[in-house]
């Protein structure tokens, strides 16, 4: 790769298709007319999951780029009716508020409400009614029925007072979010192909075939939900953009089982993902904080409650170090998903519980980047990742990383991890051990550069844009004769 600040020419972005310095982004010209990006999910969404961050920081730095005059400010796009509408001011304040709600209900309601909720469920002690009266961080129970009638409404008051986006030749459509949901599923595409079918150019991003390579973590239903949102996505896009190496080639290996017209298939590639690497502020929970301070330093694993997260893995790990007398602390970070209540109910059930386990599963941006700052290592046990965020933010962090061997975590750790396999625990019982003997260890392998860290949000975004901007450059110049179908 051509050092300084020399520009590399189309041989050398083709030989290393993910620069890690900004001097190595290409410059982008040849710009759109108008961007927009759409966020229709992500702005609904009161969760924090990779998806949303990876979304939430596109818009951003799209946007900081955009006014520093090199591409058109792009605009927020959101799909109802088989439309997509350009957000104004109004309307994205109304969906971050409903999106607040979501994230902690009950956090949300007045003091007397908890106070009354917790009485009666004390009374009461009932699982059920716990769940439904006072729901974890990012579940509504029986407040469920309200937000959907307050996102109804909101739905509305876009429909009345946003403007419909009219496509052209001239703009691009960047399709970001997670529309194998159920309200996305089919109308996203709908709507993107009328607009492809205007002249714009459409570009989407992968996250990962996980629903479709392993069934066995969504069940059926999930299983035909995505893949009707991947035959839509391959139908109707230019271009497909991944947020891997090894997302992009298990997508090309997959095409052929798509019932889609090879003629039609996009084109493929990938970009590398940021890192939250900015002071966050906000408050810290004295909880939280006085977990992060104590000794010894705790492990900190930050996933999604998920059986794919693996961790039961961890768990089984840690219960030997606990049996043997050893004082090490974990901390698992993460919102609760699906099909964990026996993770939950495990941990919650533990001897260890909040003494040397610990859960915590409504963390703000600053609780989570206190968090890495203050823990003795990271560990990502999972069974298969699209990319792994908690893998670049440890090492962005300088923290020592303890990841499963799976092909993904290789791509995104290289020689700066510990990769321990997934058929036996004592492996990963030998690597906290080795880190909590010694307060100089380190994960690096002797590979590669030490000092290496990932790259922040906006070279990412820079990647992406240039990925997307690639695609527009080399649209037919008559696609408004030909349609995507």
């Amino acid at each position: 790769m051509p050092s300084g600040k020399e520009r590399p020419n189309e041989t050398q972005l083709q030989a290393f298709p993910d620069p890690t310095r900004w001097d190595m982004i290409p410059p982008l010209q040849r710009v759109p007319r108008r961007i927009f990006i759409d966020a229709s999910y992500t702005l609904t969404s009161g969760r924090n999951t990779g998806v949303e961050r990876v979304v939430r920081n596109l818009v951003e730095h799209s946007q900081a780029i955009g006014r520093q005059g090199e591409i058109p400010i792009p605009g927020i796009a959101f799909q109802y009716r088989d439309r997509f509408y350009q957000l104004n001011e109004g309307a994205i304040g109304r969906l971050k508020r409903a999106a607040r709600f979501q994230s902690n209900a009950v956090a949300a309601l007045p003091a007397i409400y908890r106070r009354s909720a917790e009485s009666l469920c004390r009374t009461i002690p009932s699982r059920r009614l716990r769940k439904w009266f006072l729901p974890a961080a990012g579940r509504l129970g029986i407040f469920s029925i309200w937000h959907l009638w307050n996102q109804f409404r909101n739905f509305r008051w876009i429909g009345a007072n946003c403007t419909p986006i009219e496509f052209s030749s001239g703009d691009l459509l960047v399709l970001p979010d997670a529309y194998w949901t159920s309200r996305l599923l089919t109308s996203t595409w709908q709507a993107a192909a009328v607009a492809r079918s205007s002249g714009a150019t459409v570009v989407g991003l992968i996250y990962d075939l996980i629903p479709l390579l392993y069934p066995q973590f969504v069940g059926p239903r999930g299983n035909q939900k995505f893949r009707q949102y991947l035959t839509g996505a391959v139908a109707t896009c230019d271009r497909l953009v991944c947020i891997s190496r090894t997302v992009s080639d298990e997508l090309q290996a997959f095409l052929p089982r798509l019932e889609v017209d090879p003629q039609r298939w996009p084109n493929i590639t990938h970009f590398q993902l940021g890192a939250e690497l900015r002071p966050q502020s906000g408050r810290v929970r004295e909880f939280v904080r006085s977990t992060m301070l104590a000794a010894p330093p705790a492990f900190l694993k930050v996933a999604t409650l998920d059986p794919r997260k693996n961790h039961h893995f961890v768990l089984d790990a840690f219960d030997r170090l606990w049996r043997s007398g050893s004082a090490q602390r974990l901390v698992l970070a993460g919102r609760i998903g699906t099909s964990c209540m026996d993770v939950v109910q495990r941990v919650r059930q533990h001897p260890k519980f909040n003494s040397q386990l610990f859960l915590f599963n409504d963390l703000s941006d600053a609780e989570i980047q206190f968090c890495y700052e203050h823990c003795r290592g990271v560990i990502f046990a999972s069974i298969t990742e699209g990319f792994g965020l908690p893998i670049v933010e440890s090492l962005w962090h300088s923290k020592p990383t303890l990841a499963s061997d799976i092909p993904i975590h290789r791509e995104v750790g290289g020689g700066a991890c510990r990769y321990f396999p997934l058929t036996d625990p004592q492996r990963l019982v030998e690597e906290v051990q080795r880190l909590a003997e010694s307060p100089q260890a380190t994960t690096w392998d002797g590979s590669g550069d030490a000092h290496q860290r990932p790259i922040d949000w906006e070279t990412s975004c820079r990647q992406f844009l240039q990925r997307a901007l690639e695609a527009y450059r080399s649209r037919p110049t008559d696609r408004a004769l030909h349609p995507a179908a």
